[in-house]
Order: C-alpha cells, then sequence, then structure tokens
C-alpha cells in the first residue's frame, strides 16, 4: 500500500465548522497524487493546486470538502492499491487524479466499477474519459494542444524537417507520438527520422547523435520531465542548436530550472500561462505564491481547477457528507455534466456530454530568458 501523506495541520483543522450541516459532516474526496520518484516533479504542484483550492473553498463555508491525500508513487501498482484504498476503505465521494495517464488507463476502471467518480486534472493522452461513465478530466488533451503547438512552430520556425523522438515504454507519451506525427503530416513537415527510447534511460547520447545527423530545423519529443530535461542537457553538449518541440509532459517550470540554458527555445503546448487575463487566476497566481514562495505551472493551475470543479458538483448536488456514499457519488456525477462556462484559473471552461474538458482558450509558450512566454504565430 502508498505510503499515505498527512494534509497539513491547517487544512485538516477546517473540516468541521458548526454552520455544515449535522455536527462534523463533510463530503470525502481522494486526492491520488505521485510524491514520491521522477514523478514527483508533476505530483509537488499538482498536490499543492488541490491543497490550496480545498482550503480557500472551506474557509469560504458554501460546501465543505475533507481532502485525503495517498502516495500513488509513478507506477501503475501504486495507483491501483491507493485508488483501491479510496474506494473500499475510505469511502470516498470522488476522486482527483492520478498523475500520469498510464496510472488512470490501470487504476481508473476500478472506480467505474464502483460508481466513483473520477476527475483527471493532469491526463491528455486519448482515451481517457472513454475509460467509463465516471472518468472526467479538467486537463486539455494532447489532442488539442499538439495541433497547435505543432501549427505554431512551423510558421515561427518555417519547418519543413524535423526528427521526432518518443518514449516507448509510456501510454501518455506513445499517445503524444502519434498525434505529434499527425499533425506533422498535416502541416507536410518531413519527418527525417523516428528514434525511441524508455523511461528510466539516463543516456540519450546516441539517440540524439543519430538526431544530429538528419540535420533538421527542430526536434520533436513525446516524454516525461526526467526523461525530456536530460534530453535537452545532452541535446546541448552534443552541440545540437536546433529548437526542441515538446508535449505536454515538458510543462514544469522545473525543467527550466534543471535544464538551465539548455531549455531556452523549448517549445510547448499549454493549457494555462500565468499572464491568463481573468481575476479567477490572478486570484489562484497571488495565493500560490503566498502560500508556496514560488510560481505555479500548469500542472498547479490544472489541480486547483480541479478541486474547483469537484467542489462545485458538489455545491450544486446539494451534498452535506450525511447521505449514502453511493448516493453521493451518483449525484457528483450527474452535476458534474453540469459544469458549463466556469470561471477558473484556466479561463471558463465546461465539461462536455463525452466528460472531457471543453477550455475555450489554449496556449503555445516558448523558453525565453528562463520563463515560459506566450508564443504566437506571425
Amino acid at each position: 500500500m502508498a505510503k499515505r501523506l498527512l494534509i497539513p495541520m491547517l487544512l485538516i483543522a477546517l473540516v468541521a465548522p458548526a454552520a455544515w450541516g449535522a455536527a462534523g459532516a463533510t463530503v470525502t474526496v481522494g486526492l491520488a497524487v505521485g510524491m514520491t520518484g521522477d514523478i514527483a516533479v508533476y505530483g509537488t504542484p499538482i498536490r499543492n493546486g488541490m491543497e490550496l483550492a480545498f482550503k480557500r473553498i472551506n474557509d469560504k463555508g458554501s460546501v465543505h470538502i475533507n481532502p485525503i491525500l495517498e502516495d500513488t508513487g509513478g507506477g501503475r501498482d501504486g495507483a491501483i492499491n491507493v485508488f483501491q484504498k479510496f474506494i473500499e476503505r475510505d469511502r470516498v465521494a470522488a476522486i482527483l487524479g492520478p498523475v500520469l495517464s498510464s496510472q488512470a488507463f490501470a487504476s481508473d476502471p476500478l472506480a467505474v466499477k464502483a460508481g466513483v467518480p473520477v476527475v483527471g486534472v493532469s491526463n491528455t493522452a486519448s482515451g481517457i474519459p472513454q475509460i467509463g461513465p465516471t472518468v472526467f478530466r479538467v486537463s486539455a488533451p494532447e489532442a488539442v494542444q499538439i495541433p497547435k503547438s505543432v501549427a505554431v512552430a512551423k510558421k515561427v520556425l518555417h519547418l519543413t524537417r524535423v526528427v521526432v523522438m518518443y518514449d516507448n515504454a509510456d501510454d501518455f507519451t506513445i499517445s503524444g507520438y502519434k498525434t505529434f506525427v499527425d499533425e506533422l503530416k498535416k502541416n507536410e513537415v518531413q519527418i527525417a527520422d523516428t528514434i525511441t527510447f524508455a523511461r528510466g534511460d539516463s543516456d540519450f547520447s546516441a539517440q540524439l547523435t543519430r538526431a544530429k545527423a538528419a540535420n533538421p530545423q527542430a526536434i520533436v519529443v513525446s516524454a516525461l520531465a526526467r526523461e525530456g530535461t536530460l534530453l535537452l542537457i545532452q541535446g546541448r553538449n552534443l552541440g545540437i542548436t536546433v529548437p526542441f518541440v515538446g508535449g505536454n509532459g515538458f510543462n514544469d517550470t522545473n525543467i527550466i530550472k534543471r535544464a538551465g540554458a539548455a531549455a531556452e527555445g523549448l517549445i510547448v503546448g499549454t493549457a494555462w500561462v500565468p499572464s491568463v487575463p481573468s481575476a479567477a487566476n490572478l486570484a489562484f497566481y497571488d495565493a500560490y505564491r503566498q502560500a508556496y514562495k514560488q510560481e505555479p505551472n500548469q500542472f498547479a493551475a490544472q489541480a486547483y481547477t480541479g478541486a474547483q470543479v469537484v467542489a462545485e458538483a458538489i455545491r450544486r448536488a446539494g451534498l452535506t457528507g450525511t447521505e449514502p456514499i453511493q448516493v453521493q457519488r451518483e449525484k457528483i456525477v450527474a452535476a458534474l455534466y453540469t459544469i458549463k462556462n466556469f470561471e477558473t484559473p484556466l479561463g471558463r471552461i465546461g465539461i462536455t456530454r463525452d466528460r472531457d474538458v471543453d477550455q475555450q482558450r489554449t496556449y503555445v509558450a516558448m523558453v525565453r530568458n528562463g520563463r515560459f512566454v506566450e508564443l504566437e504565430a506571425p
């Protein structure tokens, strides 16, 4: 069983206001977040975003939620174990997470079987909502993000020839690779070579030497953060000067910190940028920086949004936490379908009939002077 991580005492102290329904009544939500190993680069901001949202929501008092955080680690078994605990022992009303799409494909079916609503906040592979009728997501899929990033990169970089590299051992990165290939073909960009590697690899010198020899104008990569960071660093050390175009796995400011100058020029499609011009985003951004003394990233914004969406569904369902657990679960599922034009740090979003996110605007960003900035085609 994955090791339980305790919610900070400040958050725990918020779970029993006298004005909330029956004495001590709360709606329990499970937070399935990978906090150990290489996945922590995503898990830390996701945990922060969820905890911050629930603290602010509980402070307002219109609903009252008891969040339980569990560490899934980065593997499928960890996610399965946490979901089993949430469903059978903790009897949660809903689950937020897990972090990776590969984990979701393994663990979400358990929730579907038990009728538990799941809201993914970082799962962007194709087919996530199709896992079952209780699976939703607020994370814009790569099928939405990659077409925009390829189109913008082609115009900005005048692309005609690229090399594609991808991790062939992960559901998310394989899905991203397929979408990249489709979009490159649609944009009439030649793929000079396709090169694979696997999650956990550390030495990419052979693959990068081969990529350099193909003389591309850019290197398109579908990878998770650890491998992506190493590819950037090792690529620059081998004298590769062309830009890298990454999938959603590169959407993390920690990659910039770890890769340093090697990250300059990296292009990614993203669901969020700090400059999203809305009151909801400004409030989130300021609260996150005050609470954690650092700038949030896309994953923190999506996690915050996911917590908002679940809380809003609980509010609309009129739940107090005293109802039979299956009633709570069913009402949350029904209420999630009613989320439309809802203001979040991502902008206004909704949930479609297919349980996917309907996000009015997404972005393409480039690393410039150590920061992600919005990139627009001329």
